[in-house]
């Protein structure tokens, strides 16, 4: 469990205090869904997830409090179809019956990226790709009343350009 929770939790805690004086215009946690849904045989993983879930809600109230800069949230991601993560066919056809999920596309999330970073919104945001009327119906289940909102992406597989993407390699150094 060790070597799942330190590169989350000790990774987060110290990146955190590292750039705590600052001027920053983000702080982002890429999370999963695993902390949402849970997954069998990954509870560690889950936890850590949920760490940093938590840990976005309480750095928003530091920012607020004038304590950290930067708008501070905690990404829930689903399994990326050109990630490093990968799982079998079967697997990706259970998850796809069992919560309606598909693997998401690079830019669907890229695009979801931009949506959650120029919202008002919680410092808690999930990122699901697939069958919506079959992802409603799992939220409903859970009792969650989710406020969803679909991210358009072009169908000829172009991502919309990003503010991520127009940053030069100087401005990024």
């Amino acid at each position: 469990a060790a070597g799942v929770f330190a590169p989350k939790v000790a990774g987060t805690v110290n990146l955190d205090r590292a750039t705590s004086g600052q001027p920053l215009d983000f702080f982002v946690l890429c999370s999963s869904i695993a902390s949402v849904f849970g997954n069998a045989g990954q509870g560690a993983y889950a936890a850590a997830n949920g760490f940093l879930d938590a840990f976005a809600e309480t750095r928003s109230a530091e920012v607020a409090a004038g304590k950290r800069k930067g708008k501070t949230i905690a990404v829930a991601w689903p399994l990326w179809s050109e990630g490093g993560m990968s799982v079998d066919m079967a697997t990706l056809d259970a998850m796809k019956r069992r919560l309606g999920l598909t693997p998401l596309p690079t830019e669907a999330g890229l695009a979801a990226l931009e949506t959650v970073l120029t919202g008002n919104g919680s410092p808690r945001s999930t990122v699901l790709h697939g069958d919506l009327e079959r992802i409603d119906e799992v939220l409903a289940g859970f009792g969650e009343s989710a406020d969803v909102e679909p991210v358009d992406v072009p169908q000829d597989g172009a991502a919309e350009t990003t503010k991520a993407t127009e940053i030069d390699d100087a401005e990024l150094k």
